[in-house]
């Protein structure tokens, strides 16, 4: 059990440490919870800090049921199983695609509006766990596309399953925990509240003081 996400953030960059302060070497966080696990990482690390927004896809009237992720790019993956059933040439599935993808570009605007350069650097993608891997496996495929040179999944906590799929995409993968009862992410934190934008760009401005010009939203959870 981890006491929160800052706590897990603490042992992770312990994991990490041979990263510190290397040259051409970048965290992202994935948000929103990603982002309170690696700002701290990047401050335990000395490292560039920036945010790479993913989302998942959930499947079309139950949105809880993730079958696939999407990148700000608009690139996404589904898992195998909807792959052979068809369900991309929906209207609904389509439907499902467009919203997602419209809040990937509002988050990445709102929370990265001056994204790190990542060409031809090392990138430590932190999360604050790990269950499917989906939207993490987009995460590596975003950044393969622009050609980073070596791509770090971190995660105080992940699915065996998880780690697999990451390592098998071409990622280093870095867990503390790879449990084999694995339900939920927050099953193995005592405190793991849903984190609002505010709160998100509040971590953000600790991490960078001249960021508080930022726009801000209303506290909301989407």
């Amino acid at each position: 059990m981890f006491k929160d996400r800052e706590n897990a953030g603490s042992q992770l960059a312990k994991l990490l440490e041979k990263y510190y302060g290397q040259p051409n070497t970048v965290v992202l966080a994935i948000p929103r919870g990603g982002v309170a696990t690696g700002s701290v990482v990047a401050q335990k690390l000395n490292l560039p800090f920036g945010v790479l927004v993913v989302r998942k896809l959930g499947y079309p009237g139950n949105p809880e049921f993730a079958i696939g992720a999407v990148d700000v790019d608009g690139e996404y993956i589904l898992s195998e199983e909807f792959v052979q059933s068809g369900i991309e040439q929906t209207p609904k599935f389509r439907k499902v695609l467009q919203q997602e993808l419209a809040e990937v570009k509002r988050r990445m605007q709102l929370f990265n509006p001056a994204p790190l350069e990542i060409s031809g650097k090392t990138t430590i993608v932190v999360d604050d766990g790990i269950a499917t891997g989906q939207t993490n496996l987009v995460a590596v495929r975003y950044l393969q596309r622009h050609q980073v040179t070596k791509v770090i999944v971190a995660a105080p906590v992940a699915s065996q399953e998880a780690v697999q799929l990451l390592k098998n995409a071409g990622a280093e993968v870095v867990v503390i925990d790879t449990p084999i009862n694995f339900m939920a992410v927050g099953q193995f934190y005592e405190y793991f509240p849903q984190l609002t934008d505010e709160e998100v760009l509040d971590i953000i401005d600790d991490v960078f003081p001249a960021s508080s010009s930022w726009p801000r939203p209303g506290s909301h959870i989407v």
